[in-house]
């Protein structure tokens, strides 16, 4: 039943988005700032088929923040991840949908210091192999925030997704991404 509601709620609100949001669709990709091309770039890894079958991991590597990129690394070569479709491995293609800069969470602050950061919410219309706990068919909302290390943005990490994600959260925050 929740995951009906979700569905419900994800096609209710991109309509929504649509038709009441002055950003209700995402720019051209070279009217970009740096940091949305970041995200743009970021999740189109999933997509580009050029190095692998289940993405350009290099790519996404590349992208994650330093401290994280080991720990994605080691996600992305565990035996029977791929294989299993677990995580981001579950998503066959992503296309950004909504992307707005939102106020950046203390605890991410606090990771970071002395770094510029900003956040970010997107809406990404996925394609997975299985509906899953965190990434389904239809429309799945992320918050990603970004850090500035040396002059180079990069994705911290990726949070959210998920039923009670998208329930909970998107439409208790809904009113302040219009």
């Amino acid at each position: 039943m929740k995951k009906a509601i979700a569905h419900i709620l994800a096609i209710t609100l991109s309509l929504t988005f649509a038709a009441c949001s002055n950003n209700s669709s995402v720019p051209l990709y070279n009217d970009l700032t740096e940091q949305e091309k970041l995200i743009w770039d970021y999740y189109n890894t999933v997509n580009d088929r050029s190095v692998h079958p289940d993405g350009n991991w290099e790519k996404r590597l590349e992208l994650t923040e330093p401290w994280n990129r080991e720990l994605c690394y080691n996600f992305s070569t565990f035996p029977g991840n791929r294989e299993n479709r677990l995580g981001i491995f579950n998503v066959k293609s992503a296309s950004i949908v909504y992307m707005k800069e939102i106020e950046t969470g203390s605890a991410d602050q606090e990771m970071y210091p002395d770094n510029e950061m900003q956040t970010f919410v997107v809406g990404i219309d996925c394609t997975v192999y299985n509906d899953g706990d965190f990434y389904y068919n239809g429309l799945n909302w992320n918050i990603v925030p970004l850090v500035n290390i040396d002059d180079t943005w990069y994705v911290t990490y990726v949070g959210g997704g998920g039923y009670e994600w998208t329930w909970e959260y998107v439409t208790t925050r809904w009113g302040e991404w219009r």
